[in-house]
C-alpha cells in the first residue's frame, strides 16, 4: 500500500483522466492501457473503493494475459495487487489462491532452474 499523503482524490482524478486518454488512444489490448487500469486500481484500493479496485485489477489482468500469455512479470505483479485487494475485502481463499499463482510465476520467471546445470 502506498503511503497516505492526503492527496488520494487528486491521484484518482489524474489516473481517471489518464485512463480516459488511454482508452481513446490505444487498442483495447495494449500494455499502456493495462498499466493505467492497474494504476487506478491501486489508487482505488488505497482510497478504500475495494469493489472498484477489484473490477479494474481483473480487467488489467485480463488485458495483460491477452498480451503476454500465461506467464509474464506484469501478470505476477497484477496478481499480487489483486491478492491484496481480495484480502482487504475479506476473500481470504481468493487472496491466497491469487497470491500463490503470483508466487509460482515469480519462481518460474526469476529463480533459475539449477537442475539444468548438472
Amino acid at each position: 500500500m502506498l503511503p497516505r499523503t492526503g492527496k488520494l482524490p487528486e491521484a484518482e482524478a489524474s489516473h481517471c483522466e489518464a485512463l480516459a486518454i488511454c482508452r481513446r488512444v490505444f487498442e483495447p489490448v495494449h500494455p499502456k492501457l493495462a498499466r493505467e487500469i492497474n494504476n487506478l486500481a491501486v489508487v482505488l484500493d488505497d482510497k478504500g473503493d475495494l469493489a472498484g479496485a477489484e473490477i479494474l485489477a481483473r480487467e488489467a489482468l485480463g488485458i495483460t494475459r491477452k498480451l503476454y500469455g500465461a506467464e509474464h512479470p506484469d501478470i505476477a505483479l497484477q496478481l499480487s495487487n489483486l491478492s491484496s485487494i481480495l484480502q482487504t475485502r475479506g476473500d481470504y481463499e481468493g487472496a491466497i489462491a491469487t497470491a500463490r499463482q503470483g508466487l509460482e510465476m515469480r519462481r518460474k520467471l526469476f529463480v533459475p532452474d539449477h537442475s539444468k546445470w548438472r
